[in-house]
């Protein structure tokens, strides 16, 4: 638990602003509240209260610009007249309220003068030299400048620029230098498009542009020359920008047009052998001006500039960063031709290094060779090809001997070149690996040649007695991804793999490792779901008993696996080719199998179980309630009504929707049952309809009375008045639906107590349950329907729908988490609790 301390005068400000919201309009408090702002001496303690009001000022301007405006203009007035002696907090908030006005057009217009000197006045007085003002005062800048009146006061946009270039190119805040750079980014992006509706060029937008060109080339310079340490940012700041300004506003590469091979020359200079920490800079730079360039164009500086520095002849740099720089590019440009081809033979040194090292010359060998002795760094390298080389279809098999090289079993390790050694059970390697080879077994990119190699290796890997938990994760969803792919274009080989995995699924079902037990049930429902349509496959399933040995599971020692083996049951119920032989198998029918669920729904401590059990009891309901005695059917449902109480939102939630399910069968009447009021009790004497299989259809009444003996009414009403807004939710749709029934029914909710007895006794004479049944569930109906009458439908659907946010509906209960109501003298303190 945390203590905040807050001071009686942050008190007096939300009472005024929230605690008297029945005696005063929100525009007056809001307007006592600014006043008391302008008297603060000491900085608000909890600075997201700040924020809180701010929303609330862009919603109410938002909705009443004239009446708000007029109060946040006398404000911001009176800030502009005494800025120097406010407290900073407060005029960060100033500043953040100016941001929400200023982007109005109209606001603007009128007021783009008061506007204009509190920035001018923040800055006189010096206050932009704090940090947290510096930040805001850039921020608001941002936003007023997207405004369409902004471009119409050229002399002050050209001061805030030169403001915020100089404050970027310092050594000031980070947040401060980037809130100056995403202002310097937006300006540069709303003038160029100024400039395209303009019949004369923007001289003040060229003159920018200029000097940006400048700094960059001077910046870029530097860093070539070793020039640069790493407590000089301003070359930093000055890629930075660039890198911000391509991205956003493509059209401003042609202020680089006439140096763009020279900046591409030099950037990748930097990244090769530039300082270390503006490497990844340079390197952005460089592929968004790229983008930048026509694909003519593009194509000529690659060819000239780019590929002739990449090349494994040209070896003199940092290898790794060359193999770096040649990877990204591949991956972020669109390239062909020689340029390509020469950037996929730098990417593919390491693995020619490894596998066929005789089409290398000697001093390629000395060099890679050199590189990759490292352990640390020839993985670098390996996970860097990856990223490209599994994209050409033709490097497909290389993938898969890389696979093979990290099998501590596979023959591959015996490969001439040293460094193997480093592979073998390299855990991120294999991650790596049978990520990249599932991702292209799902697209369908991965060679049909290669599958079943790919298969036996994963295998291999996956059933090693200590494997790592989240390699057998990886590898098992690798190994289904292949087996799906192969499933879509020769079932006749799939059948040949699911002996072996499914021995190994049962060894790793009783495995001392909770994860890796719950990832093998898992991997059954996969295999169930991904293959529904295939019988073979199923009939497999069914007939190796795994999904008997998963069943087991739901007494582990662990929560999540006692989750699982009832998730993977629930889902088998749809498919009876699995469900029949696992009831047969388990010599478990449905009836005990309910049991089971409701006990551990009563009895299990963890959430992750008890959601589970909901959701199997729902799945055997839905899918064999014809399976089930009528007793169980009695037991199943009040025992899932009763888990409504649960501690856990979640499971109220599925208990709720659980409800909906049985409540949803209830009948919507006919137009011939929409009779007069009077005459609403003979519609059970008079009609004789029947369902599908020619038994009686209940009438709506002996619905509700069944779902009222059985609790699924009160849980109904628990759930509506639940302190969680999403289980309220979750209630008052279904309560919504079951009024709208009864109100085309034929009679009202209205009814009183006498009519409703009356109406439910002809229930009980048309022979629904015990007279000790009926009496309970005629009671329950009452009470459900004198519920129904007392609650505003309208008033909970506006008060659910405003904010999934108890704090933004209702500001009073933040104040009463947080602050203290109570007065006291300035000089004392109120200690608040709060999570």
């Amino acid at each position: 638990m945390k203590r905040i301390r807050v001071t009686s005068l942050e008190s007096a400000i939300f009472y005024f602003l929230f605690v008297n919201r029945g005696k005063m309009s929100f525009i007056s408090k809001l307007s006592e509240v600014l006043k008391l702002f302008l008297h603060l001496k000491n900085p608000i303690s909890d600075d997201t209260s700040l924020q809180r009001l701010l929303d609330l000022i862009h919603d109410s301007f938002t909705e009443k610009p004239d009446d708000t405006g007029g109060v946040l203009v006398e404000f911001l007035q009176s800030m502009v007249d005494d800025v120097k002696s406010v407290e900073s907090s407060i005029v960060t908030f100033a500043l953040s309220v100016c941001g929400i006005v200023g982007r109005d057009t109209s606001f603007y217009t009128t007021h783009h003068s008061l506007i204009g000197q509190l920035y001018q006045s923040v800055k006189k007085q010096g206050l932009t030299a704090d940090p947290s003002i510096g930040t805001a005062y850039f921020k608001s800048l941002t936003l007023v400048c997207q405004n369409v009146k902004w471009v119409t006061f050229e002399d002050f946009i050209q001061e805030i620029v030169q403001e915020a270039y100089i404050t970027l190119k310092g050594k000031g805040s980070l947040f401060h230098q980037s809130a100056a750079r995403q202002f310097l980014v937006t300006t540069i992006t709303n003038k160029s498009t100024e400039n395209h509706t303009m019949a004369e060029p923007n001289i003040f937008l060229e003159k920018l542009m200029q000097t940006l060109v400048d700094d960059l080339m001077k910046s870029l310079l530097e860093c070539t020359t070793n020039k640069v340490t790493t407590l000089d940012t301003t070359p930093g700041s000055i890629l930075e920008l660039w890198v911000d300004v391509l991205k956003t506003c493509p059209e401003s590469s042609l202020a680089l047009m006439d140096d763009v091979q020279n900046v591409v020359e030099l950037s990748l200079k930097i990244c090769l052998d530039g300082p270390k920490h503006l490497q990844s800079t340079a390197e952005n730079l460089l592929i968004n001006l790229l983008n930048c360039c026509p694909p003519e164009d593009r194509d000529v500086i690659m060819s000239s500039a780019v590929v002739p520095l990449l090349e494994y002849e040209s070896l003199q740099s940092d290898f790794l960063a060359k193999h770096r720089a040649a990877t990204n590019m591949q991956k972020s440009l669109q390239l062909h031709g020689e340029s390509l081809s020469k950037l996929k033979a730098v990417s593919l040194l390491p693995l020619q290094f490894l596998f066929d090292a005789s089409h290398l010359n000697k001093y390629q060998l000395e060099t890679v060779g050199e590189i990759v002795s490292q352990k640390s760094t020839f993985l670098k390298l390996l996970s860097q090809t990856l990223d490209v080389t599994a994209l050409d279809p033709g490097n497909h098999e290389l993938v898969i001997d890389l696979l093979a090289c990290t099998d501590v079993d596979s023959n591959m390790k015996v490969l001439k070149c040293p460094q193997a050694i480093h592979l073998i059970g390299n855990t991120k390697l294999q991650i790596k690996l049978m990520s990249t080879i599932a991702q292209l077994a799902d697209t369908d990119m991965l060679q049909q040649t290669c599958l079943s190699r790919a298969i036996d290796i994963t295998l291999n890997i996956i059933s090693q007695p200590q494997v790592d938990p989240k390699i057998y994760q990886v590898g098992q969803t690798c190994l289904l991804s292949k087996l799906s792919c192969i499933s879509r274009h020769d079932s006749g080989n799939l059948t040949q793999c699911f002996p072996r995995l499914t021995v190994l699924l049962e060894k790793r079902l009783v495995d001392t490792r909770w994860e890796v037990r719950d990832t093998a049930i898992d991997g059954i429902k996969q295999i169930i779901t991904r293959f529904k349509d295939n019988n073979t496959v199923l009939h497999q399933v069914s007939t190796s008993r795994i999904v008997e040995s998963a069943w087991r599971c739901h007494v582990d020692t662990d929560s999540y696996v006692r989750a699982s083996a009832f998730s993977l049951i629930g889902a088998i119920a749809k498919y009876p080719q699995i469900w029949n032989p696992f009831v047969t198998g388990t010599d478990c029918q449905e009836d005990s199998l309910v049991n089971i669920a409701l006990d551990i729904l009563n009895t299990d401590s963890e959430a992750f179980a008890r959601r589970a059990t909901v959701d199997f009891l729902h799945s055997i309901y839905y899918h064999h309630k014809s399976c089930l005695t009528d007793t169980t059917v009695r037991t199943l449902i009040t025992g899932v009504c009763l888990a409504v109480a649960d501690f856990d939102w979640e499971v109220k939630c599925k208990v709720l929707h659980f409800i909906k399910m049985v409540s949803d069968n209830i009948h919507r009447p006919s137009s011939y049952d929409r009779v007069p009021e009077y005459a609403a009790e003979l519609r059970t004497d008079m009609r004789d309809e029947r369902q599908a299989d020619g038994s009686e259809k209940n009438t709506l009444l002996e619905q509700l009375m069944f779902l009222a003996e059985l609790g699924c009414l009160d849980a109904l009403c628990d759930g509506f008045h639940d302190f969680d807004q999403t289980v309220q939710q979750e209630a008052y749709t279904i309560l919504h639906n079951i009024k709208t029934c009864i109100s085309e029914s034929g009679f009202s909710v209205l009814d009183d107590d006498d009519k409703m007895a009356s109406k439910t006794s002809l229930v009980k004479e048309n022979g629904v349950g015990s007279e000790k049944e009926e009496s309970s569930s005629k009671e329950a109906l009452s009470k459900f329907m004198r519920f129904l009458r007392g609650v505003d439908f309208e008033a909970k659907s506006r008060e659910l729908l405003s904010s999934v946010d108890e704090y933004v509906r209702n500001p009073v209960s933040l104040l009463d988490d947080i602050l203290s109501a109570d007065f006291v003298s300035d000089s004392e303190e109120n200690t608040v609790d709060c999570y």
